[in-house]
């Protein structure tokens, strides 16, 4: 995952992530950890094509999400990246 500038803004003015610069090398494992509205829910919302940026690009896997989602071959088991909740309850 590539991250330059990235931000989201939810209305016109409060701003859910803004900035955001982050690169996570093919292959590596990682945990977002943060206090509660630091963003990091955005941050996984917008790398999984769930919310557009407001500003800055994305990449995940080669490509932007938009342009992962609508891959021709989009199967569960053939998806380079995945999220996972801290607790059952996040889900709910």
């Amino acid at each position: 995952m590539r991250c330059s500038g990235l931000g989201h803004r939810y209305g016109r003015s409060l701003w859910g992530l803004r900035e955001c610069t982050v690169t996570v090398p093919t292959g590596r494992l990682v945990a977002l950890v943060g206090p509660n509205g630091s963003g990091k829910t955005t941050l996984m919302n917008m790398a999984a094509g769930l919310l557009p940026a407001s500003a800055g690009t994305v990449e995940v896997a080669g490509g932007t999400p938009a342009e992962r989602l609508d891959a021709s071959d989009s199967s569960p088991r053939t998806r380079r990246c995945g999220r996972g909740f801290a607790s059952p309850t996040s889900w709910r």
